[in-house]
């Protein structure tokens, strides 16, 4: 048969070429997989955790203005966020917060960093399973007082450890190992929002200037650009994961 008569062919029954994308087939299986322990759940009760680091003083890599502007050392100061919040977009809980400094000198007396965060320290300030555990179990406890039993979606970071926990009114759900991130609906969009609008209340500018932050300014900014994260986004990504 000629190319001409093979390509007429193909047109007429609507036949075109598809690639098959592997890792696309992969994901979706997770996912359903992922689900199933979700589906005695109401979208309300159903919950992801995931944590992130934030170069918290880093501003912008460049400005709008009618001449050059000096430019700055970018920061390297970097601390730990960690978010979560339910399918239906109703509960996005207090941010936690993992900073070096169990109280930095920008505190003073009379700074409380709870009024925007939960706040938690160590040398590194990275996540650690000891500070998991006692957000899991803050978060348990609320539950309890609600009357409520929700599941909670997590991933297989190794601060994400159970070992010794004992929860009431949570269940702790962790997809297969083999999961790529594009089934936890904080990575597949959330956490990218929350940056963005972060790095917004973050450019603030006076006379072409970039104003340094300080740790308690950036617990008030990463509470605000958690607010602002609207509900069609979160909704959004947790549609978009598939679970």
């Amino acid at each position: 048969y000629s190319k001409g008569w093979l390509a007429s062919f193909k047109s007429q029954r609507g036949i075109s070429h598809h690639c098959l994308h592997g890792e696309a087939a992969s994901a979706d299986m997770t996912a359903i997989v992922a689900s199933k322990p979700l589906q005695d759940y109401s979208p309300d009760d159903i919950y992801n955790f995931d944590e992130m680091g934030l170069f918290y003083k880093l501003g912008p890599s460049g400005t709008l203005a009618t001449a050059p502007v000096a430019g700055h050392k970018k920061s390297k100061e970097r601390i730990t966020v960690a978010l979560f919040c339910n399918a239906s977009s109703t509960d996005l809980r207090k941010p936690s917060v993992i900073a070096h400094a169990k109280c930095p000198r920008c505190f003073g007396k009379t700074f409380q960093p709870t009024l925007y965060t939960e706040y938690f320290s160590n040398t590194k300030a990275w996540m650690t399973l000891v500070i998991f555990q006692e957000i899991v179990r803050a978060f348990d406890r609320d539950l309890h007082f609600q009357g409520r039993h929700c599941i909670l979606l997590l991933d297989n970071a190794s601060s994400h450890a159970v070992t010794g926990l004992q929860l009431t009114n949570l269940k702790l759900h962790f997809p297969p190992p083999c999961t790529t991130s594009s089934i936890q609906p904080l990575n597949a969009g959330i956490i990218r929002a929350f940056k963005a609008h972060y790095s917004c209340t973050r450019t603030v500018q006076e006379k072409g200037r970039i104003q340094t932050v300080d740790l308690c300014q950036a617990l008030q900014m990463i509470r605000l650009a958690w607010h602002n994260v609207t509900a069609t986004t979160v909704m959004n990504c947790w549609h978009h994961t598939g679970i």
